[in-house]
């Protein structure tokens, strides 16, 4: 797997692709294989790297951001996710609802309690769309 070798310095070319090679298929591929194999191997040097993608005006670096984490299981950062997923719970793009929910059932593999409340508590606000919602909890049921 190519994706094991890849560093930090890699995500210039990582980015370049998600921005300009903007599919589900490639970002999702491209999110969590690179850019989430590289957070899991330097997660200190690329949790800005996340931040800034989060706060990215393109809606594929915010996707790619939301999934990075999605094959991390119980090396998740709860907190992280929390701060990636928040502004984007107002997106009304399917793409990003999607990856809300997808990222979310994830970490429920691990931690469904901590899924759970967090769904139940952005349902209770009305901040958590049902697409999210129905992603986050399909295995939890």
């Amino acid at each position: 797997k190519f994706e094991t070798k890849l560093i930090v310095d890699d995500l210039e070319w990582v980015e370049y692709l998600i921005r300009h090679k903007s599919w589900w298929d490639t970002v999702d591929f491209l999110a969590i294989h690179c850019l989430g194999h590289v957070y899991r191997s330097y997660p200190k040097e690329t949790t800005g790297v996340l931040m800034r993608y989060r706060d990215d005006g393109n809606m594929w670096v915010n996707r790619s951001a939301i999934l990075a984490q999605a094959k991390s299981k119980g090396d998740t950062n709860p907190q992280l996710l929390d701060i990636l997923l928040l502004p984007h719970l107002i997106s009304t793009e399917f793409f990003i609802r999607k990856a809300i929910g997808w990222a979310l059932r994830e970490y429920a593999r691990c931690e469904p309690d901590w899924v759970r409340v967090w769904v139940a508590r952005h349902r209770d606000l009305g901040t958590l769309c049902k697409l999210s919602e129905r992603e986050a909890m399909k295995h939890l049921h």
